[in-house]
This record gives structure tokens, sequence and C-alpha cells, in this order.
């Protein structure tokens, strides 16, 4: 549901977020990835679960086969370690569920949330801040490939159209950009910038 939010933004943001309480709700964004080598995805998040998530949970997920074989970037958890992922398209995916623990993402408040995503492997913005940088060479299985269309629409609290993975959030001012964006202008995004293309 879309209810007032207490994430302020300057003019001409909007105050109201996605309330989503973990019970079964997700919205089909409607957006599949085209073909990019490239790209980046940024979010604020807010958990409003008790205690830490369990399980595979999902703030935004593109995976159609169950199997992450064809999945794009995701941004979802292993409990409280962020689950990485990013599918060959081909029959097998890459993914880490272990380096990165994210338990300061689960006191409450509003965090920012950016993923790049490129060839050799992916950086985990937390707010404003590099967090970690993904190495498609280290993981468990290898060889993802970017540059091709995903196969799903993004779902929000859905890791696609073939998982559930629910979790009680609020989620505002998703956004997709074509590129993989800088370090400075992550930094823009969470001061309530914007970068300049």
């Amino acid at each position: 549901a879309l209810q007032q939010s207490d994430l302020q933004f300057d003019s001409p943001y909007s105050n109201y977020s996605l309330n989503l309480d973990g019970s079964g709700a997700y919205i089909n964004t409607n957006f599949t990835i085209p073909a990019w080598t490239e790209y980046s995805i940024s979010l604020w998040f807010k958990y409003t679960g008790s205690g830490n998530p369990t399980n595979y949970k999902a703030v935004l997920g593109a995976g159609s086969s169950g199997g992450n074989t064809d999945n794009r970037a995701m941004i979802a958890f292993s409990g409280t370690k962020f689950y990485a992922n990013m599918g060959t398209g081909t029959g097998a995916y890459w993914y880490d569920i272990s380096s990165v623990s994210v338990t300061e993402l689960f006191d409450g408040n509003w965090h920012h949330i950016a993923l790049s995503v490129f060839e050799t492997g992916q950086n985990l913005y937390i707010d404003g801040s590099l967090k970690y940088q993904y190495s498609y060479s280290n993981g468990s299985y290898l060889n993802p490939t970017t540059g091709f269309a995903g196969t799903s629409p993004y779902y929000i609290n859905k890791f696609g159209s073939s998982g559930a993975g629910y979790l009680a959030q609020k989620i505002d001012e998703l956004s997709f950009f074509d590129k993989k964006i800088t370090d400075s202008e992550v930094l823009q995004i969470y001061n309530n910038g914007k970068p300049s293309d």
C-alpha cells in the first residue's frame, strides 16, 4: 500500500512510500532489464519486521525459472547477509551469500541501497558508501554475464515471477540506470540529489 512516509526529500520528490507487510504482497514493476552490459539500481529501504530476517528474503528480484540461471542482479538477503546473484543465461549462475553482513539495514530506520552491475562484478553501496566489491571470479558457480536481456520483470518484495521471499519493508524512490553509477553519483543520490545525466 502507498502511505505517507517518514522519509523526507526536498521537492520534487514524493513523501509517500510502498508499505509491504511481508505476508505475500508484492509489486510487479513491469520493467525487464534490456541487454545492458552495465546498469545500476538505487532505492530507499526500511525494514519493518520484528527481529532480524531469516532465510531468503527479497527486496527486488527478476528471476523467472526458479533456478536463478536467468536472474539479473537482485537486492536480497540470506538472513542478515546480502544475497548477491547473477545468472549466466545459459544454465548456471553466480552467487555470494556469505561475504557481506548487512545487519545495519534491520534497525527500523531508512537506508539507501545502491547496486552497480558490470561485466566483472557488482558494487554494493549502503547509505552512500561503498560496502563491498563483488567479483564474479569469487563465489559459488562462475561465469555470469551481463549484456543479455532479462526474461522476467523486476518484482518488489519477491524474487521474481517464480519465487516468493516476502519481507516486511517499506520501499521508496526505486530507480534503474543504464550505466554503472560512480561513487560520487551514489553519494549525490544519498544526499538527496541525482546523477547529472
